[in-house]
């Protein structure tokens, strides 16, 4: 499972509010990558949604070795609301 970026149509909860966003989803596995990409995203005016926050081992199946990806979501403040 490569660690990256991934767009996706959901929807979501802000302020009480059901809103349309257009989520990413970042992916890493190297933990310095993973939060210099948050960094850049949230320079960006992205925000990211704590709950969905996550580490998950994972294992290589090349070498055995178990190692770990982590994994926000991160909307854009100027949603449309529906």
């Amino acid at each position: 499972m490569p660690g990256g970026l991934f767009a996706y149509e959901t929807d979501v909860c802000q302020s009480g509010q059901v809103i349309v966003s257009d989520a990413i989803l970042v992916r890493e596995w190297s933990a310095d990558a993973f939060h210099q990409r948050v960094l850049v995203l949230e320079a960006q005016g992205y925000i990211t949604r704590l709950e969905t926050y996550r580490i998950t081992p994972e294992i290589n199946p090349d070498t055995g070795e178990v190692t770990h990806m982590y994994i926000i979501e991160m909307i854009h403040p100027g949603l449309d609301q529906k």
